[in-house]
């Protein structure tokens, strides 16, 4: 039966022990939360790497878990000293970032992909010219939109 050895903070510090322990012959595995770039692109912390080994070895793994981190200089969760509570994180920037993003980012993205296949559309010779006037007209359509919200975003920021 597999149990928890230990919860790193970062895949990275899971992997590297992983490999030592199994170079100690301890078998092991790790089950990760979520990945790096989810943390960079949300702004939200990600879950803890945790390591499990099998219920005979963890007396051997534990000890050597406490060898490593006292050697790397590294602490258990239990030695950290008591820190005073953070301050709440002000998600002003956050909001106004993402909002942003969202409405200008999102749709000129979508619009270049849109381009993108209208292009490869138009060189279709099987088509008919009613589908790609149709086609060109909600591409049209789709940028005027986006130009239409970017000049409203900018004429309320920038008052003009």
């Amino acid at each position: 039966m597999r149990k928890l050895l230990h919860r790193f903070e970062h895949p990275w510090q899971a992997e590297l022990f992983q490999g030592l322990l199994n170079q100690e012959g301890i078998q092991n595995f790790t089950i990760e939360g979520a990945r790096e770039y989810t943390t960079i692109l949300t702004g939200i912390g990600q879950p803890v790497t945790q390591l499990f080994v099998d219920e005979s070895d963890m007396e051997k793994a534990q000890k050597f878990l406490e060898s490593y981190l006292r050697q790397s200089h590294l602490h258990l969760v239990e030695d950290l000293p008591e820190q005073a509570p953070k301050k709440p994180e002000n998600p002003f920037r956050k909001v106004l970032f993402f909002s942003l993003a969202g409405a200008v980012v999102l749709p000129v993205m979508l619009n270049i992909f849109a381009v993108y296949h209208l292009i490869r559309f138009l060189k279709l010779e099987d088509e008919t010219l009613f589908r790609k006037f149709v086609a060109v007209s909600v591409v049209i359509a789709g940028w005027s939109g986006t130009i239409a919200l970017l000049y409203i975003a900018m004429s309320h920021f920038f008052e003009f």
